[in-house]
């Protein structure tokens, strides 16, 4: 049968549609996702027809498609599913995209596009999991769902849903590896029909009532911030007390991967400060939040961030600085109203799942709270005024002297004031020490790592930084020594008194990626004179051409060059130095070759 025949005959139960190397579109990796074809689980069967295959491939072969599809195909007279698709979607809203390929045509071209062993037709459909890892190894794909018999029919929509919200728990969503399920428990899939406080409450397939616990990471959050009505939910079921826990958690990175620079969007007071607070941009996501970027600069010596802002409350904010760690994000609050209508949804906690935070649960700052300065001027009276002069001239002697006895308390509170501000005034500036230092101890660890780091930026004069970095070189090496050398060893391999380093050593060090300990081994191995008796050094002059008997290279000193390689490989790192009169040895360079030379 020719192909044009294939193509215009209704095709058998078991008949195989050929594949058209003519004008073959195969399914590649591919950012690109028509606006047609949607990104969401909507709950309904997308109808693809001959022309928009390409949609649909493209939509497969998007690495940041983040849940799985089912494609479903068409056979017979008339054209119809193996499957009850409008079930199977309407099963997996929030866990799976469901497409069904219009007619046979629409197959021909689909079965086109996909590698061998990924392929569906003849009314079966086929289960796709997220991203694209599947197009490598096809044969990992679970086989195709459908069936000739009502039995067969029911047995395989029931293992499409089950595969695919499986599919979906094990997809890397998870916020921690996850551990074996404890003895008694069972795996369970729920739809979820509700909530009560803090579980939800949803509907095992066989229509047991069951209760649903928040995932661990999310305890605290109330559960109609985590479940929605008709959500698939998969976890481990209890028989005995009908509670199913385990539910898994988005990974945070990934819910919050569209947090970027100038957007406004909901946090979570967790704890408040004078001076900062912490807020949750996702359970677990916690950051620290300056007040003076809190409050857009408004922040003054005599505010506490505690008069603006309580612990719990959600509250929009903009990022100033995306951050990478939690120390280094900067935001700042937004309370207009404007900038409530323009602030991101909260990301969701569970797939198919609502919002964490939500726009009523936002509570605003009273314009009339003061702060702690306007407090504190409420409560001072005129020092210079005397107490006795403050008693109204008609009050009795009893009422006069409780007055004053009132003005004492009041001035010995001021005085106790005085006295607790003198002390804040010695903690801020006790604080502002204790920044500082960790600013120094900051750089401190930038300059600790493996691989060489030059300490330019830290002195005024340069020769102050050359001097240290010396010091600081002679004190690896000598460590270096006395650690490597036994007791009886250092007799026999001294080290010598002084060495020198040329201007520019340090340098490129810290452009040849080297371990610095490497360097500073094979600095004591050419102290002591090992480096000239090892082969894996090998140790030679620097000449001046190619040739063995050219002239060797001299250094800035007039002394010859040698050099040592630090590792192994075709481009070693290689230690250049001079050796001058009297064993005299000078550091020249750390390279690839003589490239520094």
């Amino acid at each position: 049968m020719t192909s044009t025949s294939i193509r215009t005959a209704v095709p058998s139960p078991l008949a195989v549609p050929p594949r058209r190397s003519a004008s073959e579109t195969r399914v590649v990796p591919s950012h690109a996702v028509s606006p047609l074809v949607p990104r969401e689980a909507e709950g309904f069967v997308h109808v693809v027809r001959a022309g928009e295959v390409e949609q649909l491939v493209e939509f497969l072969g998007d690495p940041d498609r983040t849940l799985a599809a089912v494609v479903a195909t068409r056979c017979g007279r008339p054209l119809r599913c193996r499957l009850n698709m409008q079930r199977v979607a309407r099963d997996l809203r929030g866990v799976a995209t469901v497409f069904e390929l219009e007619s046979v045509n629409a197959t021909w071209e689909f079965c086109d596009a996909l590698p061998e062993h990924a392929k569906v037709y003849n009314g079966f459909a086929r289960l796709y999991p997220s991203g694209v890892a599947w197009l490598d190894d096809p044969d990992s794909l679970p086989n195709v769902y459908g069936g000739f018999t009502d039995d067969v029919i029911s047995d395989r929509t029931e293992s499409l849903i089950e595969d695919a919200i499986g599919m979906l728990a094990g997809d890397g969503y998870s916020t921690e590896t996850p551990v074996a399920a404890a003895p008694g428990l069972t795996p369970a899939t729920v739809r979820m029909e509700g909530t009560c406080g803090d579980r939800g409450l949803g509907r095992l397939f066989d229509g047991t009532l069951v209760s649903v616990k928040v995932p661990d990471d999310a305890v605290g959050v109330p559960a109609d911030h985590v479940f929605a009505d008709g959500q698939m939910v998969r976890g481990m079921l209890d028989p005995d007390s009908r509670v199913v826990s385990g539910v898994r958690m988005l990974d945070a990175d990934r819910a919050i991967a569209g947090y970027v620079d100038g957007a406004i969007v909901l946090v979570r007071v967790d704890r408040v400060r004078r001076d900062y607070c912490m807020v949750s941009l996702y359970p677990g996501r916690t950051v620290c939040v300056d007040a003076k970027d809190a409050l857009d600069g408004r922040f003054t010596p005599e505010d506490d961030l505690r008069t603006y802002v309580r612990e719990g409350d959600v509250r929009p904010m903009t990022i100033i600085t995306r951050g990478k760690g939690r120390n280094d994000w900067r935001m700042r609050f937004a309370n207009s109203r404007e900038a409530l209508s323009r602030a991101l949804p909260a990301p969701i906690l569970v797939t198919g799942g609502v919002p964490w935070l939500q726009i009523l649960d936002v509570r605003t700052q009273s314009d009339g709270v003061p702060n702690v300065h306007d407090l504190r001027r409420m409560l001072m009276h005129d020092e210079t005024i005397e107490p006795s002069a403050l008693v109204p001239s008609g009050a009795d002697a009893t009422s006069a002297r409780v007055i004053r006895t009132l003005l004492e308390l009041v001035d010995g509170e001021h005085r106790r004031g005085r006295r607790l501000q003198r002390k804040l005034d010695d903690a801020r500036r006790q604080n502002e020490s204790l920044r500082d230092y960790g600013q120094e101890q900051r750089r401190m660890r930038a300059h600790a790592g493996t691989q060489y780091r030059t300490m330019r930026g830290l002195f005024l004069d340069d020769a102050d930084r050359v001097h240290a970095e010396r010091d600081r070189f002679d004190a690896w090496i000598r460590e270096a020594w006395a650690l490597r050398f036994s007791a009886e060893d250092k007799a026999r391999y001294p080290l010598p008194g002084k060495w020198s380093y040329c201007d520019d050593f340090f340098e490129t060090m810290e452009r040849t990626v080297i371990d610095r300990q490497d360097v500073v081994e094979a600095a004591v191995e050419v102290l002591v004179g090992l480096a000239a008796q090892s082969k894996s050094r090998d140790c030679h002059p620097l000449r001046v051409g190619a040739g063995g008997d050219n002239a060797v290279r001299l250094g800035p000193n007039g002394d010859p060059i040698y050099r040592i390689r630090l590792d192994q490989g075709a481009s070693a790192r290689r230690l250049h130095y001079t050796v001058g009169a009297g064993g005299f040895v000078t550091f020249l360079s750390v390279g690839v070759h003589d490239e520094d030379l």
